[in-house]
């Protein structure tokens, strides 16, 4: 039995209907870009997600060039720069679920002097439809309790229907009390 030779390397030495001439051609096309390299004068901006969108400029740019979904670094991360642009990101509304209870627990890591900011976004979440997102809330504003978030947090910690989202105000409340007492003893 006569086996064919091996003259062939790759496909594309011989004519089938995958690597055609036509097929060739498609391909080519295919590959071509869409616009001149000559033409592009600056550097292609990354499109951010939407929940980042409400960041300044440069921020925004920076966040979505490290991380392209939000996460609890990109959180950290812009904490860390503004916390009055963590609140933005979380008054925008369009972080979903676990990633608003992470912004809502970072943004509560912010200093005592940004309580306004911390009160103003977080606030509401105490009222949002999802457990997650309450929890988070209230963690995030232990450290910054006025009156309103008191008495939001007496409300929550008497009438929600989860028991351990009534524990964490409950807990959330003392700790404010604990953490008072203890600054008067200093």
């Amino acid at each position: 039995m006569k086996f064919a030779s091996r003259k062939h390397s790759s496909p594309t030495d011989y004519e089938t209907p995958a690597y055609s001439a036509e097929a060739r051609l498609v391909e080519a096309e295919r590959n071509k870009p869409l616009v001149a390299p000559s033409a592009v004068s600056a550097p292609v901006e990354v499109f951010p997600h939407v929940a980042f969108r409400s960041l300044e400029q440069n921020l925004r740019r920076e966040v979505s060039r490290r991380w392209p979904q939000p996460c609890e670094a990109a959180f950290e991360f812009v904490l860390e720069k503004s916390p009055d642009q963590l609140a933005r990101v979380i008054e925008l509304g369009t972080l979903r679920g676990g990633d608003l209870t992470f912004a809502a627990e970072i943004l509560g890591r912010a200093s005592e002097a940004d309580g306004a900011v911390v009160r103003r976004a977080l606030l509401p979440l105490l009222a949002h439809p999802e457990a997650v997102v309450r929890e988070g809330a209230v963690y995030g504003l232990t450290r910054h309790q006025d009156a309103a978030v008191q008495t939001a947090l007496e409300t929550m910690a008497a009438t929600d229907p989860y028991e351990v989202l009534r524990t964490a105000a409950l807990d959330a409340l003392e700790e404010r009390e604990t953490g008072a007492s203890s600054e008067i003893d200093e």
